[in-house]
């Protein structure tokens, strides 16, 4: 995105510096809906620089955080920082913090260019400079000018997901929270907005929710499980994954000699670390061990017997994957 920035409405014109490295801290909050907590003494950090992922099941109260974070609702209790400013200041973050909404939409008459002009003149830009605002943003998520020019209302479903990750990137953020980024896409239009998230990342903090946990893992370096307004688990992907007390294999599959020669090296893979230390689904299989014993020596060894055995090896991964650990905690 441009190096162009809109005016601060900060008091010395400058962004805030976060002396204590978080993006956002949360302490203890609450938000009610009616009689019922949404969130109920919510505790979170998120680090800046990072990709972070919170996790939860529907209702857990996810949106709720993010509608906090962004000044949509106002918390019952606790208190909150955002790029190192309190709940009551967000107004002086304009352009700094960009949010999209699960079910983000456009007007349907209104072309995608018009409304991310709007938008980027409301953050402060010039019309000159929110028109090249737009431009880079578009090109950004992969929309053809002519594209841009189309109401809303003749877009698919895809693209429309992309004008809407345009309104987030439209300010060049300091902070994005995406509720839901990739729900609903199809494969190659998935791959694209997680690239450009990964894309993203490196000039701002994220902060998104999903379902699609292999996406989390994908894209995250830290993350958070949140039950019932409260969060459970929090770290970095590694250690939310346990990465230092598993490792998986992906073996070749491809004709009968192999599946038999494959099945001679489970038999010594399971002698060497024990029946029910080594299981396999597929063409994965997965030795599971002490998180004391050192992972590079597990997987030399491993590695060792499915080269005696000539079994052909495609991939390895260390680690339980962020789903597996996910429901282990349910």
């Amino acid at each position: 995105m441009s190096t162009t920035t809109p005016p601060s409405d900060s008091a010395n014109g400058t962004p805030q510096q976060l002396s204590d490295g978080l993006a956002v801290t949360t302490t203890g909050l609450t938000k009610y809906y009616g009689g019922k907590a949404a969130l109920d003494g919510l505790d979170l950090e998120v680090p800046s620089g990072s990709v972070f992922g919170l996790l939860g099941p529907n209702g857990a109260g996810k949106t709720t955080t993010f509608g906090l974070l962004c000044g949509f609702l106002r918390p019952n209790q606790g208190s909150a920082k955002v790029l190192g400013v309190p709940l009551s200041g967000l107004g002086r973050l304009r352009g700094e913090v960009a949010m999209l909404p699960q079910d983000s939409d456009f007007p349907d008459t209104l072309s995608v260019i018009a409304r991310l002009q709007h938008l980027a003149m409301l953050q402060g830009f010039n019309r000159r400079q929110a028109h090249k605002q737009a431009r880079e943003a578009l090109d950004l998520v992969g929309l053809s000018r002519a594209d841009s020019h189309k109401p809303a209302g003749a877009m698919s479903y895809g693209m429309k997901k992309k004008a809407a990750l345009a309104q987030v990137v439209v300010s060049g953020p300091r902070l994005a929270i995406l509720d839901e980024p990739t729900s609903g896409l199809d494969p190659e239009s998935r791959r694209q907005v997680k690239d450009l998230i990964l894309t993203l990342s490196k000039e701002a903090t994220v902060v998104l929710s999903s379902h699609n946990l292999p996406d989390v893992q994908e894209l995250c370096s830290h993350g958070a499980i949140i039950r019932g307004g409260k969060i459970t688990e929090i770290g970095t992907i590694e250690a939310l994954t346990q990465s230092r007390a598993q490792i998986t294999i992906e073996v070749g599959l491809s004709d009968n000699r192999e599946a038999q020669i494959t099945a001679d090296a489970l038999n010594d893979l399971r002698r060497a670390f024990g029946e029910h230390n080594v299981t396999t689904k597929s063409h994965l299989m997965t030795i599971s061990f002490d998180g004391d014993e050192p992972t590079e020596e597990i997987t030399r060894a491993a590695l060792s017997i499915l080269l005696d055995h000539e079994v052909p090896i495609l991939g390895l991964r260390r680690g339980t994957s962020l789903e597996r650990a996910y429901l282990d905690r349910a």
